[in-house]
């Protein structure tokens, strides 16, 4: 314990014990972590017991997200990253821990916001990669001198993981995160988001759904809203029978509409 009149030397301790950051994850000085007092520590001291349970716990809940990551097709069709555990098949129990479940994405902070909005909690491990953090200033290192640390600052994110939560929760996170990328893919369909389309085939197949889930239910609509109108007689076929869009036979008693460039009723 540290005790003090000046604002200022008590300003810079308090940076000190949280490694030297303010705000969070911005790091003016090289610090420590010194939070952790005595009560703390036994409290730690019980839930000690409780770690290898805990742990598994995880393990299981990192299993079912990737399972329902890669279920989705989000990992084939929108290259979400998903964490590894390398040492998992050595036989190790404790091969990873999951303190956090973190994904990699572009747009990361869209994302992020979408999560929020939907009521899902995330972060950001971590914003500023080491070498552009303030406190190093002085090794003289530069943005684009590690390439890697400086996309993982930008395309990580945490998604909720711990030993209480259960799988109707899980199921929430990756639909909600589904659901963004099927917005995103529609606005790359007509080309805000271009680096979402890898190929022609992956056009057709977006036009495809796109097609399916929005325009063919309003142009049905409007098919039978038109087959509903009073049209002119030069646009009559008596005595015809004529298969709709819609799947309806129009009889004689049907006034139907054909194109003329197109020879085809309407």
């Amino acid at each position: 314990m540290v005790v003090t009149n000046d604002q200022n030397l008590a300003e810079r301790l308090r940076i000190l014990r949280v490694h030297g950051a303010k705000p969070k994850y911005y790091h003016r000085v090289v610090g420590g972590n010194f939070r952790l007092d005595t009560l703390q520590a036994a409290v730690l001291n019980v839930k000690l017991g409780y770690l290898d349970r805990w742990t598994a716990l995880r393990q299981q809940h990192a299993e079912l997200y990737e399972r329902l990551f890669r279920e989705t097709g989000l990992v084939e069709k929108f290259s979400v990253r998903l964490p590894k555990a390398v040492y998992k098949t050595t036989g190790i129990a404790h091969y990873h821990i999951y303190n956090q479940f973190v994904i990699g994405v572009s747009d990361r902070d869209q994302l992020q916001a979408h999560l929020k909005a939907k009521g899902i909690g995330t972060e950001v491990y971590y914003p500023v990669p080491l070498h552009r953090q303030e406190c190093f200033n002085g090794l003289g290192y530069h943005e684009g001198d590690f390439p890697e640390a400086e996309r993982a600052s930008r395309e990580l994110l945490a998604l909720p993981i711990y030993p209480e939560l259960n799988e109707d929760q899980q199921h929430y996170v990756v639909q909600a995160v589904r659901e963004w990328f099927r917005t995103l893919k529609v606005v790359s369909v007509v080309g805000a988001r271009p680096q979402f389309i890898k190929c022609a085939r992956c056009v057709m197949l977006e036009l495809r759904q796109v097609a399916q889930e929005v325009l063919v239910p309003h142009w049905i609509a409007l098919r039978r809203q038109h087959e509903r109108r009073v049209l002119p007689a030069s646009w009559a076929f008596p005595n015809r029978t004529i298969i709709s869009p819609s799947g309806q036979v129009l009889t004689d008693t049907r006034l139907v509409r054909c194109s003329r460039k197109s020879k085809r009723f309407y």
